[in-house]
């Protein structure tokens, strides 16, 4: 599948034998290229709507990827289940993401790809003090990768 350049850095991040939550999947197409580059990836796929996750499950039906990707319905991290250990976010505003993070700051732990401009002065701004886990991986312009480390 042919992913568009922004989703393609993010997937492009995400390390073998991941079991990743795409918070705000639309399409699924970046859980589809996980899998399809990366046979030992699994992915739930999530959104707040039932339009785009109906999408979501047309594709990866069109895929045969049903084994290999799930979806679920619910509003940021509440679609979060043990065991994933790569959470991706992107395509909404940096408002947004800040508060699916404070909603469930016992996440923050995970390993995250998020893209979001704004996103990476916000992350100082507000939590700065409570990301002392793994990586938190930032793209911050399209361009350039900022890995963030505590």
């Amino acid at each position: 599948m042919k992913i568009n350049d922004r989703l393609k850095k993010i997937g492009d991040l995400v390390e073998a034998n991941s079991f990743c939550l795409d918070v705000g999947c639309d399409h699924a197409f970046l859980d589809i290229y996980l899998v399809q580059k990366n046979k030992n990836i699994t992915t739930v796929a999530s959104d707040v709507a039932e339009g785009p996750l109906s999408h979501a499950r047309e594709n990866i039906k069109k895929y045969h990827m049903e084994d290999k990707i799930e979806c679920r319905l619910g509003n940021g991290l509440d679609t979060y289940s043990d065991g994933i250990n790569t959470i991706m976010i992107s395509g909404m505003g940096g408002r947004n993401m800040i508060g699916i993070f404070k909603s469930h700051m016992e996440v923050l732990k995970k390993r995250w790809i998020s893209k979001n401009n704004k996103l990476t002065v916000m992350m100082k701004e507000k939590f700065f003090d409570t990301l002392w886990y793994k990586p938190l991986v930032v793209i911050s312009n399209p361009k350039s990768i900022v890995n963030v480390k505590y």
